[in-house]
């Protein structure tokens, strides 16, 4: 459990917003034979995979706020295409690298394709913008994905405070060089640090920097 008492962690980048639609369907994570996508695509960063852990950005007036933090769930997402739309409770998200004093940091080089849901206890003020997704639904993901479950204190001016509680699927791995670690990291301008992460026996493509010191995951 991570805690932090930056105001701006409201509008983290894992904790941003309800400008993007909740993707489900009548068929339960759990029972879709949908994999989390394999291969090469053209776009942004070398060496892009299609599928969960693709690069991808988000193209439109709605992508940012509060200054340059990225929006996750934004609807005009680029670069996603092909992450499955059949698993309940996830909304699908496409996660930027962050530095700055206004969220925390996040690192994801050239944009990261993720299937999210987020739940909020605690003060409204900081809950009202931080839900999207369907936290309690999203119960498993994609066939070759991992799925991380991450908590998060929130403190804002002393008094405020809330608990964020964020799932999310992401692109599984075996070995490394299968993550994209070859890439840049433009907004950055250095080069990746994505790698085939291992975490209790899960292996998933993923930026350690971007991970609480304690989380869950399951594998699929």
């Amino acid at each position: 459990m991570k805690t932090t008492s930056v105001v701006a962690m409201i509008l983290g980048a894992f904790f941003l917003g309800s400008c993007g639609e909740t993707l489900s369907t009548d068929t339960d994570a759990q029972d879709t034979e949908t994999t989390a996508g394999e291969g090469e695509g053209e776009g942004e960063g070398e060496g892009e995979y299609r599928g969960l852990g693709a690069a991808c950005h988000c193209d439109g007036d709605n992508c940012q706020q509060m200054g340059g933090v990225e929006i996750p769930n934004a609807s005009t997402i680029v670069g996603c295409e092909d992450v499955p739309t059949n698993v309940t409770g996830a909304a699908l998200v496409c996660l930027r690298t962050y530095e700055g004093d206004l969220a925390n940091d996040t690192y994801f080089a050239n944009g990261y394709c993720g299937l999210m849901a987020t739940k909020c206890e605690g003060n409204p003020i900081i809950c009202g913008s931080a839900v999207f997704g369907n936290y309690d639904q999203l119960t498993a993901c994609p066939t070759g994905s991992v799925r991380l479950e991450t908590e998060v204190e929130v403190t804002v001016a002393s008094t405020l405070k809330a608990t964020m509680s964020n799932r999310i699927c992401v692109r599984g791995c075996t070995a490394e060089g299968q993550c994209r670690e070859g890439e840049t990291d433009a907004k950055l301008e250095e080069a990746t640090q994505y790698e085939c992460l291992d975490h209790e026996g899960d292996r998933f493509c993923y930026d350690p920097r971007s991970l609480p010191t304690t989380y869950d995951s399951t594998a699929y």
